[in-house]
């Protein structure tokens, strides 16, 4: 049995190596656990169920505490038809909900026993039924701490950002929060319906086909986030923002990477409460983006958004185009508002071409110290050319993470749409138009 002591503020995982498994088969995981002090939801026991390299399926059991009573826990799970491989491992305070000190001892990952089954019924948790108990005030001391740990990336939808934010900055010392949607809900647009409503000087700040409520209402001091009451509800929000940061993380010591694509419509809001966190602004040629989402309607696509008729495209040409200008305002208004020892902005071109030296800066501007050999080792295992064939193309997620795909997937005049909406902005940031 090994000993395992740490702190809230400290995490431990153990895996296995990667094993061979059979598709579609039954499994039996049995190992030996000790538990003498632990919150429910700080510790599991995990079977993580992969295809080629990336995870597909995770089934676990909470550990629980059982007064220092050594107990046998089992998995019993089928596993889907696309695995290949499995890791079996214990994470505790480490991609757990709940952090709190913990003391147990466990069976090595070595020892435990994998086994095939023709029956038993399925013997695992639902990862996503826990609860966070409530946790103790920040104080204003603990809150500038925090704020100075977070670093939200904001990059409109296909820019990158999954890669960067959940990759490439994957690191223990950063927690990842893969979308909080808070921008999402800060930056509702107004509908055409909604707009009729609208009195005459209302309606002076609807530019269609986007508009944020935050902005039509701006001239209304009844509004709940009027601009004339921010002093008195900004420092407030920050507030609220901060306690679910530390619910999410429930760490000072460890940068928080908040990876929002979601949130853009919101940055700049979302932002000016937070001046001393840190803000990176990924940008992608909106070309390429635009191409990467009417890939999004293609048969089978991982975005199952329904197919583009022939005599449609033209209208979601325009409208994508207008969504990347739009919501690439709002980042550029929140970075440019930001302090400048705070903030960086990076190209996916750039990225692309020079992953190692700017994911060497990046954690460097984060301060987490991390070997070349590292970096070099994120860099590879995350290169579009590693990614199995079966995962990558048209239609996938991973679909190119090519540049300048646009000029042969759009006619002439489809370029010429999005140039027209775009091309202002786009020789602003050095593309070519």
């Amino acid at each position: 049995m090994k000993s395992i002591n740490v702190k809230s503020d400290e995490s431990v995982f153990y895996n296995s190596p990667v094993m061979d498994i059979n598709p579609d088969q039954r499994y039996l995981v049995k190992v030996s656990v000790s538990c003498e002090e632990g919150q429910l939801g700080a510790a599991y026991l995990c079977v993580i169920i992969l295809d080629e390299k990336k995870e597909i399926s995770r089934v676990i059991k909470w550990i629980k505490n059982s007064s220092g009573i050594e107990k046998e826990y089992e998995l019993n799970f089928q596993t889907p038809k696309n695995s290949k491989k499995i890791i079996v491992g214990y994470r505790i305070n480490f991609e757990t909900p709940n952090k709190s000190e913990v003391k147990m001892a466990v069976s090595d990952p070595l020892d435990f026993v994998l086994q095939e089954t023709e029956s038993g019924e399925d013997i695992f948790d639902d990862i996503t039924k826990y609860e966070v108990p409530e946790l103790p005030p920040l104080t204003q001391e603990q809150e500038d701490v925090l704020e100075k740990k977070i670093v939200w990336i904001f990059g409109v939808p296909r820019s990158g950002t999954t890669w960067l934010g959940t990759r490439l900055l994957n690191h223990p010392e950063n927690i990842i929060w893969d979308e909080s949607w808070l921008g999402y809900h800060l930056a509702t647009l107004v509908t055409s319906s909604e707009a009729e409503k609208m009195n005459p000087q209302q309606q002076e700040n609807i530019a269609f086909p986007y508009s944020r409520i935050f902005d039509v209402q701006s001239i209304n001091g009844n509004y709940f986030f009027a601009p004339h009451h921010k002093k008195n509800w900004l420092p407030y929000f920050r507030k609220l923002i901060l306690a679910r940061v530390y619910s999410q993380a429930q760490t000072l010591t460890k940068n928080i990477i908040i990876k929002d694509s979601p949130s853009v419509g919101g940055a700049d809001i979302i932002m000016e409460a937070f001046p001393k966190a840190k803000l990176i602004f990924l940008l992608r040629d909106g070309r390429d983006v635009v191409e990467s989402r009417i890939d999004m309607h293609s048969p089978d696509s991982w975005g199952r958004l329904p197919p583009i008729k022939a005599e449609e495209k033209g209208s979601y040409i325009l409208y994508y185009s207008e969504d990347w200008k739009f919501f690439n305002d709002k980042i550029e208004k929140a970075y440019n508002n930001h302090d400048e020892n705070v903030r960086f902005f990076i190209k996916y071109e750039e990225l692309k071409k020079d992953t190692f030296s700017i994911v060497k800066k990046l954690y460097q501007f984060i301060d987490v110290k991390i070997y070349d050999s590292e970096i070099k080792e994120l860099v590879d295992f995350y290169d579009f050319k590693n990614i199995p064939e079966s995962e990558k193309g048209p239609g996938k997620f991973n679909r190119a993470a090519t540049t300048g795909g646009w000029k042969k997937s759009f006619a002439k005049d489809e370029q010429n749409y999005m140039n027209e909406v775009m091309g202002p902005m786009l020789k602003k940031f050095g593309y070519e138009v």
